[in-house]
């Protein structure tokens, strides 16, 4: 009864995603003379070659993700000035890499917020925009900023709103079971970089990535972790999005077993996801540094850490940034789209009938995407990655 409840479910959002697309698309369509006209009163001629690329990315995995396809223009833009759009809660993670020369932080303050910031942007008279977000927001604040030449993906329509639009996947922003049948499903990073190059079919692997982690932070780790017998392992379990937790006595199961094979635990956590963390380590009775990590600190741990397991979040993408050992755990999100490119990275996936639906929350109380997963699957993935 639970399964066909769930499978009634789906079918249900599945018709109302596509309700939701068809509407949308037919706004566009319908208004599209009117937009045009706007777009074309709006647009400012440039005298300069200044990129603006935005992004205005919310979470840190996104942002790491767009790395290549921003490098890509850069090169492509080579002795141009280029600036970034992102969002202020990104500025943790650029300063912590040194990438954040040239950015301007966007700050999400209402409609009064959002309108200062196009007319800003149109005082810098850029000449061309790269969107790298699909949102409906970002194509209007894209139009109202009046840059001659922009290119964004024209999901749901919204390349009415460019002067270059480009054809978007069809997997982007659907749930599995919304797909085409004969989808062609592809790395975030490969869907950024198409709109750069559409033949391009290859990740843009920068093998010269540096990133600066400041001393204070390097000690601290360093101090954090110095009674601890090595090989040790972070964990991160929690997440924002319920869906994507693996159980507690799975991960308290998965650091027993890894101790008697003397392994040391220590377990962090990001803002907000503090008590899930504080359970597992009070049970396991390890470190656990919930609390303590800002974005600086979290890239001086994993870069001194030998292997880190983690659900579906940032840290996983970190982890493969800085060429670490990793075992990332995936339920609701597709992997195929998510998964971090590491060498040494490890998926370990649920396998249900409903998974990859992208919900941040389950239909049910049980999350059953995540309770395939096993003790013994993500232990072997470790041992493999770490060899």
């Amino acid at each position: 009864m639970v399964e066909l409840e769930v499978r009634i479910r789906i079918k249900l959002m599945s018709w109302v995603a596509t309700l939701r697309s068809a509407i949308e698309t037919s706004t566009y369509y319908l208004f599209s003379p009117l937009i045009l006209i706007l777009k074309r009163l709006l647009r400012k001629s440039s005298d300069n070659d200044s990129i603006l690329i935005i992004e205005r990315i919310l979470r840190i995995g996104d942002t790491i993700t767009a790395m290549p396809a921003i490098r890509a223009i850069k090169r492509i833009h080579k002795g141009q000035q280029i600036v970034r759009l992102v969002n202020q809660n990104i500025k943790p993670l650029l300063t912590a890499i040194g990438n954040d020369e040239n950015t301007i932080y966007f700050v999400d303050g209402g409609f009064y917020s959002f309108i200062k910031q196009c007319m800003d942007i149109r005082r810098m008279n850029f000449k061309h925009a790269y969107i790298l977000v699909t949102d409906r927001t970002t194509a209007i604040f894209t139009m109202l900023t009046g840059i001659p030449h922009t290119t964004g993906f024209d999901y749901n329509k919204r390349g009415v709103f460019f002067s270059n639009p480009i054809s978007a996947p069809d997997f982007i922003n659907k749930p599995a079971f919304n797909y085409r049948s004969n989808s062609n499903i592809y790395n975030i990073k490969h869907v950024w970089l198409k709109l750069i190059d559409r033949t391009l079919t290859d990740i843009v692997r920068d093998t010269k990535f540096t990133y600066y982690i400041d001393a204070e932070s390097r000690e601290w780790a360093k101090r954090r972790i110095s009674h601890l017998k090595r090989p040790i392992i972070l964990f991160h379990p929690p997440s924002l999005s319920s869906s994507k937790l693996w159980m507690k006595e799975r991960w308290v199961e998965l650091g027993k077993n890894l101790m008697k094979k003397e392994f040391s635990i220590v377990i962090s956590s990001g803002m907000g996801e503090h008590q899930y963390a504080l359970d597992i380590a009070h049970k396991l009775r390890v470190e656990c540094l919930a609390g303590e990590t800002n974005i600086p600190r979290l890239f001086a741990l994993i870069d001194i850490m030998d292997g880190v397991i983690t659900v579906d979040t940032s840290i996983g993408h970190i982890a493969s940034l800085l060429g670490k050992p990793a075992v990332v755990l995936f339920g609701p999100s597709d992997e195929r789209i998510w998964e971090p490119d590491g060498i040494n990275t490890a998926i370990v996936k649920g396998d249900t009938f409903c998974k990859r639906c992208k919900k941040p929350s389950c239909f049910q109380r049980r999350h059953l995407c995540m309770e395939t997963i096993t003790v013994e699957m993500v232990e072997d993935a470790l041992l493999r990655v770490i060899k």
